[in-house]
């Protein structure tokens, strides 16, 4: 049996010509005698190494540097209804996804799924600003969701941060006196990130010719801001720290913001060459934060300067550009939400896929013949 597949995403194109589709076989499994072959039967049906929902192992993933070699993620592709407006984040929470995305009417929605897709929850923050856009979420230790949101109206660019409920109801909400650009002009609010007791860290861009880096505490009372280079990154590690990425030189490097001294630590090298991009683990993980650099997702240690391989993006059928977000479920299933412009005719909407990745074993992946296609 023959297929052709094409994917295609904004960074590349990729074709794949799976000439034939095939399950590896041990032959010298041909030659087992009848009694040994029932006895690895048994043994197999005791052990958890096959278990197809993927949860053997630590939770913290420390198995994971062994696993590779055995074992291969598959996606289970989960279809979103569609939207106006493009996701701007996502989070897994107690098995839960979250994701969040402005709706045409300039609602911020916040949806809460069950890992399958079912059990869908919305939290619906109303504005009547002319662009709106949430930035970063994090869930509270009772549950409530605090997001901060960046609006635009006659008064110019309003950075809120607020605490709302799951129903929607508002706990506490306030603007915050952080920004000052010329009238007429809008800014972005392009990422935020939360440490372990709650401190804020957001990128604005738009005023001026570098990024604003602005340290929040966790009531929203301004603690500083930095300039930093344009197009960087902040994530929050696994211990809870937040660093901000530093690739403007020749060497790719992370800072440690310093939200008590209003500043940036030390540089901490990250030795991978051509990293894409740089991703939260997740608390429960044996790595600090994941790295992506366009062919294989990597958990990295910082202090060890080492890094484990988590699966690779073609083996994984997928060709994701960089507009996607990741996360762990406890059984160590990978979630990532992917989400793509589209248009039909003069409707333009957002699909927003949700795969599910299942470790499987390595030997039950089909067999194709890879042919790298260049263009100019």
């Amino acid at each position: 049996m023959t297929a052709t597949t094409v994917t295609l995403s904004p960074g590349y194109i990729e074709c794949i010509y799976a000439v034939e589709e095939r399950y590896r076989m041990n032959k010298r499994l041909l030659c087992i005698c009848a009694t040994l072959f029932i006895a690895v039967l048994v043994l197999a049906a005791c052990s958890d190494k096959n278990d197809p929902s993927g949860s053997e192992g630590n939770r913290d993933g420390s198995d994971d540097a062994s696993i590779f070699e055995d074992y291969a993620y598959q996606p289970f592709l989960i279809s979103l209804p569609e939207t106006s407006c493009p996701v701007n984040g996502s989070l897994v929470h107690d098995d839960r996804i979250l994701y969040w995305y402005t709706d045409s009417d300039k609602t911020v929605v916040i949806v809460n799924i069950a890992a399958d897709g079912s059990d869908r929850q919305e939290t619906k923050i109303p504005f009547s600003d002319w662009s709106v856009r949430a930035g970063g979420l994090r869930v509270t230790e009772d549950g409530n969701y605090a997001v901060v949101i960046r609006t635009y109206n006659e008064d110019g660019n309003i950075i809120v941060y607020g605490v709302y409920s799951p129903q929607g109801a508002r706990i506490s909400s306030k603007e915050l006196d952080i920004i000052d650009v010329p009238e007429g002009y809008s800014v972005l609010l392009e990422q935020v990130a939360f440490d372990d007791s709650g401190n804020i860290a957001i990128i604005i861009s738009g005023v001026g010719a570098e990024d604003e880096l602005h340290l929040l505490d966790k009531d929203g009372t301004p603690l500083g801001k930095l300039t930093i280079p344009l197009f960087q990154s902040i994530i929050t590690l696994r211990d809870g720290r937040v660093v901000v990425s530093d690739f403007s030189g020749t060497n790719n490097n992370l800072r440690e913001i310093d939200f008590a001294k209003a500043g940036l630590g030390e540089e901490i090298p990250l030795t991978i060459p051509g990293l894409r991009r740089i991703l939260p683990a997740g608390a429960d993980r044996s790595y600090d934060l994941l790295v992506d650099d366009g062919n294989y997702l990597y958990g990295y240690m910082l202090k060890s300067d080492t890094k484990i391989t988590l699966l690779n993006w073609l083996e994984s059928k997928l060709a994701l550009s960089q507009d996607y977000h990741i996360g762990f479920l406890s059984d160590n299933r990978i979630t990532i939400l992917h989400t793509e412009f589209s248009h039909v005719g003069d409707d333009v909407f957002w699909i927003t896929d949700l795969f599910i990745l299942t470790r499987i074993p390595r030997d039950d992946l089909p067999e194709y013949t890879i042919l790298t296609i260049g263009g100019f």
